[in-house]
């Protein structure tokens, strides 16, 4: 996942990013607390955890700072991040379709970087 979120943010912003300068953020934690469990149903949350849709790279001290934090905590610190392509989450709220629109956007910046032609 480190190798593809560093090439995403390589496209956005043309920063060479290296594999292990940065931690994935979870925008929804892997140990989701209540508040989070508002917004999404259980079989979601194992659904959602891991889709790239759902991660973000982030510095690990940022990372550490907003830990199982509410989206809208999470928001303001994201923009504190060198990462453009963490910046740009502006999702009104963290929700599964908000990951699913994310991934298709991510999926199509994919194709363009990962292009073969026969």
């Amino acid at each position: 996942m480190q190798y593809i979120l560093g090439r995403l943010e390589k496209e956005k912003s043309g920063l060479a990013v290296k594999e292990d300068s940065f931690t994935i953020e979870h925008i929804l934690p892997q140990n989701p607390n209540e508040a989070w469990r508002h917004s999404f149903r259980e079989d979601e949350i194992d659904e959602a955890t891991y889709r790239i849709g759902n991660m973000t790279p982030l510095e690990q001290s940022l990372n550490a700072k907003v830990g199982t934090e509410s989206y809208d905590e999470k928001k303001k610190v994201y923009q504190q991040s060198v990462y453009q392509i963490t910046q740009n989450i502006q999702a009104e709220d963290w929700n599964m379709s908000s990951i699913v629109r994310r991934q298709e956007s991510m999926a199509e910046k994919a194709v363009c970087i990962w292009r073969i032609d026969y």
